[in-house]
């Protein structure tokens, strides 16, 4: 007897087909980057559409989870990337790049990315600046390697004490590419 799965989640595609115990083996063996893709999926519909869905989400039913643990940090889903100590948002992964211009920029994604998921769209420039300090990537050129992201990927506005960034559609995009990649590379 053949079975066959297929994910789509916007062409991202995930296929398997064969026989059923073949199927649920792989089903096993990619679980969790399943259930990922489709929370990732599922957390866009949310902010899209607030309503609450009546039905499990395809992760639930993967996982085996209720509707009570919907409601967790969204941030928990990227424990390699992200945590949250004390309301405060903090970057554990090793900042992508391979020079300290890339790892300001992307530090400046992920940071942003992060605390959208906490629900606040705009982050101040200084908070971005000390996430490079913890991290040891600060130098006379910050600001303008911040400014390099603006506007493709964010909005980088007002100036001094007042200066935000706040990701627009294709910097969503890429910080979950680098996120992907983390998560990726740290489950190995």
């Amino acid at each position: 007897m053949e079975a066959k799965i297929n994910i789509s989640i916007k062409d991202g595609e995930i296929e398997i087909t064969g026989s059923e115990e073949f199927v649920n083996k792989q089903i096993e063996n990619f679980r969790d980057l399943i259930i990922n893709i489709v929370e990732n999926a599922n957390n866009q519909i949310r902010t899209k559409n607030p309503e609450p869905q009546s039905q499990p989400s395809v992760s639930q039913a993967v996982s085996g989870t209720n509707s009570q643990e919907d409601s967790e940090n969204p941030i928990e889903q990227y424990p390699y990337v992200y945590v949250e100590d004390e309301d405060e948002l903090k970057l554990v992964c090793d900042l992508p790049g391979n020079s300290t211009a890339k790892k300001n920029f992307n530090a400046a994604l992920l940071y942003t990315y992060g605390k959208k998921l906490m629900g606040e769209d705009e982050v101040g420039y200084e908070c971005v600046m000390q996430i490079c300090r913890n991290h040891g990537c600060v130098d006379s050129n910050f600001s303008a390697n911040i400014k390099s992201g603006d506007p493709k990927f964010y909005l980088d506005k007002g100036d001094g004490k007042e200066r935000t960034i706040k990701l627009n559609r294709p910097g969503i995009k890429e910080a979950k590419k680098l996120i992907n990649k983390i998560m990726e590379n740290e489950e190995q």
